[in-house]
């Protein structure tokens, strides 16, 4: 089975983060405030950074990730 490259994996989340990210910056861009414009483009920026940190980080640690598992049994009764 032929393995898909990362870029082709992540491609479909950050079209979407795109898509989200494009409306949002419409939504609360306001001309002549450019301090807000900067601070509003860093936050999508940090967004979907984190999104693909986040998705990298998964896809190397999906066997660790998942429901955990605690031995609540007393100690006697191991």
């Amino acid at each position: 089975m032929k393995e898909s490259s990362n870029f082709r994996v992540m491609g479909g989340g950050l079209t979407i983060l795109i898509v989200v990210a494009v409306a949002l910056w419409g939504e609360f861009s306001e001309s002549g405030k450019s301090v807000w414009n900067v601070a509003l483009a860093a936050m999508l920026l940090a967004l979907a950074v984190a999104a693909v940190l986040g998705q990298r980080y998964c896809r190397a640690h999906a066997g660790e990730i998942g429901e955990a598992r605690f031995d609540t049994r007393n100690e006697g009764d191991r």
